[in-house]
């Protein structure tokens, strides 16, 4: 999204307590923008890429989030489309795909700091096509691999590993999904530092298939392929994620189990993959008080479970255990017509959405499936028809501590709170800053970390962006 000049909040109270600085650009219209990708920090400066379906901008942004520049870029063809642009180390990336006499090519060029093509490399010709295939990307932590994936004709992924760093395709990889998923699936990719790739997904998570519910692990690397199979024959699962601890060199899969409906957790589960040998499935039950607390609902009805449950980040420990962030999301689709003393004509032009964003649960388990320690985060959050795009929080992490950041109500005049958590699972709750007067409404869920100290937020109102600047 677009250009910003500086200007300093008036609301800096939390600065002088909590030793901080919030700086904010100056409004941008948006009105003819397709979308934008927040870059990173470059050589002190802040850069964005508004995509404008034909003109594709570079903006750049001093420290004090005054616009220093912006400037146009060229991609190939007419029929250009943005897969996704990301900020690497003294570099920036756009990958893109577009048609040339039918067929559907994938780039990506690499840029310095000023904006300069620094290189430009062809990753795929998917061939001749009528509908141009719709890739989705996912980083290695330190973001010099990138794997870019998609499914073809519902069953069959077709994926590539390439290097950023040296530019290079490293491989390709394509296999067919177990056929008895189903279309409607849930499907995590996960590439690491060492460009090894792990597939993960789930079959027969029904009662009635329980005898043959597992996760199926498709595993690339450099030298090797294989494929994993994790029987959880005693569960069915309402959700889950994988992650991979670089320090043990492992995958560890987590998630919330269900005992008799899919739509009620009763607790957490956790099992660690080393090469093929698939380790201990630990369960952690909830007790009573808190699936009762969870629900809001009397303790009569504890035993049933916890609705409305998701797990929203996973955070590896350096002992190989994991902390589970779950969050409360429930939403609501209604049609105007129920609104009393009014009469609509029902069509689904008229349908409302409602979002619930409420409290977070951390749960700290040891690599032994032991829980260390719990603790909520309470928040309460509601908004209409906005797809929760200001709702949920931002995970701001450093080797002490972690921050959730959130908007305490989903308006323009609202507090900015800040959960600081430590590694025992102590909680301190402030007041971060007050948007009052001050035109922001913060998406923030799409906050980028940008360093240890820094971290940078959208603030869309309608039409108008702004940039902020948190820095601790």
């Amino acid at each position: 999204m677009r250009q910003f000049i500086p200007f300093f909040l008036l609301f800096f109270y939390a600065s002088s307590l909590f030793a901080q600085d919030i700086l904010v650009s100056d409004k941008i219209s948006i009105r003819d923008d397709y979308a934008f990708y927040l870059l990173g920090k470059q050589n002190d400066q802040y850069l964005m890429l508004r995509d404008k379906g034909s003109d594709f901008i570079i903006q750049a942004f001093n420290a004090n989030m005054s616009k220093a520049w912006d400037k146009k870029i060229n991609l190939d063809g007419r029929r250009t489309e943005i897969v996704d642009a990301f900020g690497g180390d003294n570099a920036f990336y756009i990958l893109y795909q577009y048609k040339k006499k039918g067929h559907v090519f994938l780039k990506i060029h690499q840029y310095d700091a000023a904006g300069e093509l620094m290189d430009s490399v062809l990753v795929n010709n998917y061939g001749l096509r009528f509908n141009s295939p719709f890739p989705l990307v996912q980083y290695s932590p330190d973001k010099t691999k990138i794997l870019v994936y998609h499914v073809e004709n519902d069953l069959t992924v077709e994926s590539i590993a390439f290097d950023v760093k040296t530019m290079k395709k490293l491989w390709t990889y394509n296999f067919e999904i177990d056929e008895s998923i189903g279309r409607k699936y849930l499907f995590q990719p996960i590439i690491t530092d060492d460009a090894e790739a792990f597939f993960s997904y789930e079959i027969n998570n029904r009662k009635s298939k329980l005898a043959n519910h597992q996760f199926i692990v498709q595993a690339k690397s450099m030298q090797s392929e294989k494929t994993i199979k994790i029987p959880v024959h005693d569960f069915l699962v309402s959700d889950y994620q994988f992650v991979y601890d670089p320090i043990h060199h492992q995958l560890i899969g987590v998630g919330l189990y269900a005992e008799k409906s899919i739509n009620r957790a009763n607790g957490v589960f956790m099992f660690h993959v080393h090469s093929t040998r698939v380790g201990t499935v630990y369960k952690v039950p909830f007790d009573q008080r808190l699936v009762a607390s969870l629900a809001g609902k009397a303790n009569r009805k504890a035993n049933r479970g916890a609705e409305d449950l998701q797990l929203s980040d996973v955070i590896v420990r350096s002992d190989g255990g994991v902390l589970m962030m779950m969050e409360i999301v429930k939403i609501f689709h209604r049609s105007a017509i129920e609104v009393p003393g009014q009469y609509h004509r029902s069509n689904l032009a008229r349908m409302s959405t409602d979002y619930y964003y409420e409290d977070v649960f951390a749960l700290s388990i040891s690599p032994s499936g032991a829980a260390d320690w719990r603790t909520m985060l309470y928040k309460q959050q509601m908004s209409q028809n906005d797809q929760g795009i200001y709702s949920s929080y931002l995970l701001w992490q450093n080797k002490s501590s972690i921050r959730l950041i959130f908007n305490d109500e989903i308006k323009r005049r609202t507090n900015v709170i800040e959960y600081v958590l430590d590694v025992d699972g102590h909680s301190k709750r402030h007041s971060l800053l007050n948007t009052s007067d001050s035109e922001l409404l913060l998406r923030m869920r799409d906050g980028l970390q940008v360093a240890a100290n820094e971290v940078i937020v959208p603030s869309q109102y309608k039409k108008k962006l702004k940039l902020v600047l948190i820095r601790y």
